[in-house]
This record gives structure tokens, C-alpha cells and sequence, in this order.
């Protein structure tokens, strides 16, 4: 071994060695972006599949994401600290470059808060929404389906034989949800819920063998 040369131990150290300092020098930054933007997409997401599902257990799924979006955000914000401590001692970035990078992973971070409270409201009005659907079932057009409910009216008609028509039902007092339809010269009436009230939410199908009512039922 000549003067100039190390001894192979002390390479292969050196060598085995280099990952972990290559991993302890990596940023952090990419991992504050993270913890910042997976509770928001998480629970945007949440919201849109309850929105096109209606599937109660969604509720549940975004209860606990608001949970672990509490935990990541701190957890982000604990390592956008070690962050600017590092990269102050490292200097990999200008002092301006650096400040931008903490400020906008800050305004990231932040924004979960007012983020979780709409998601939270959303999830209210969507569990609170009142939907009816007419099915008509028989081979005649219904001209006129006219919902009606506490401070509300709502023109469905013409649906077609074999076609359906859906509503978002607002009410603004208690009392009966009820209908008149009309399919040519025939007119019939009837009950779809007895009481229905603000906040209630649900579901409510009701078949139609064009003027008649088959059935009026709440699925949920």
C-alpha cells in the first residue's frame, strides 16, 4: 500500500457508509409538501365520492381523515422546523429562496384547518340533503309530477315511459311531502312521507305506472 493510497477496510466503510449520509442530507422539504397536500386531497375526495354515493360509511372515512390530517399537519410542521434549522447550517439555498420555500409550505400546512371545517360543513348539508327520485314504470308519458312539501314545490314532469326524474327537496317547516301527477286526461294524487322536516335528510323512490302510483317508499 503505497502512501497516497487508503486501506481497503476504510473504502468499504466509506462506501457502505454513503447512503445513510446521502439520506441525512436529502431535504426535507419534499416530506412537509407531503404531510401538507395528502390530508386536503384525501379529504376533497371524500367529499366528492359521498356527493355522487351517498354512502354512509364516507362519513365515517372522513371522520378519521380529519383525525390523521391533524397528526400529519403537525407532524409537518415539526419537521418544516428541522427543515429551516438544517438548510440555515447546510446553506443549499439563498436566505430569500429559503424563506419562500417555509412561508409556502406554511400557507400549505395552514390551510388544512379551514379545509377540514368546510369538508365538516359539506358533509352536514350533504347528509342533511333531502332526495326524491319518480320512477316511471309504465308505457304512457307523465305530462305533470308535482312535488310538493312544507315551503316547497317542485315541477318533475314530463317524464317519459321507462325515464326517471330526480329532485333535491328544501323544506322550511314540518308537515306531509306530497305529489299530483297527470298522464293525458288522468289526474291522480298522492302521499310520498306523512312528515318530513328541515335536516332530516334521506331518500324517497317512488314508482309511477304513469298518473298512478305503484309505490312511494324511503330508502334511507
Amino acid at each position: 500500500m503505497s502512501g497516497g493510497q487508503m486501506p481497503e477496510s476504510v473504502v468499504s466503510h466509506l462506501e457502505y457508509a454513503a447512503p445513510a449520509v446521502g439520506w441525512l442530507r436529502a431535504s426535507l422539504y419534499p416530506r412537509v409538501i407531503f404531510l401538507g397536500a395528502a390530508p386536503l386531497v384525501a379529504g376533497f375526495a371524500i367529499i366528492a365520492l359521498y356527493w355522487m354515493t351517498e354512502w354512509h360509511v364516507l362519513m365515517l372515512a372522513g371522520f378519521f381523515t380529519i383525525l390523521a390530517g391533524v397528526i400529519s399537519v403537525l407532524a409537518g410542521g415539526g419537521i418544516l422546523f428541522l427543515f429551516w434549522l438544517r438548510e440555515r447550517r447546510l446553506e443549499r439555498y439563498s436566505q430569500g429562496a429559503l424563506r419562500v420555500r417555509v412561508l409556502v409550505a406554511s400557507i400549505l400546512l395552514a390551510s388544512n384547518f379551514p379545509a377540514a371545517w368546510a369538508c365538516m360543513m359539506a358533509g352536514v348539508e350533504l347528509d342533511s340533503r333531502m332526495t326524491v327520485t319518480v320512477l316511471n314504470q309504465g308505457t304512457t308519458r307523465i305530462d305533470s309530477f308535482v312535488l310538493t312539501a312544507p315551503g316547497f314545490t317542485k315541477e318533475l314532469g314530463p317524464i317519459p315511459a321507462g325515464g326517471k326524474a330526480k329532485c333535491i327537496v328544501h323544506v322550511t317547516r314540518d308537515g306531509p311531502m306530497d305529489f299530483t301527477s297527470r298522464a293525458g286526461t288522468i289526474t291522480s294524487g298522492g302521499i310520498v312521507d306523512g312528515y318530513v322536516t328541515d335536516g332530516i335528510g334521506g331518500r324517497w323512490d317512488v314508482t309511477m305506472d304513469g298518473a298512478h302510483k305503484v309505490s312511494a317508499k324511503r330508502t334511507r
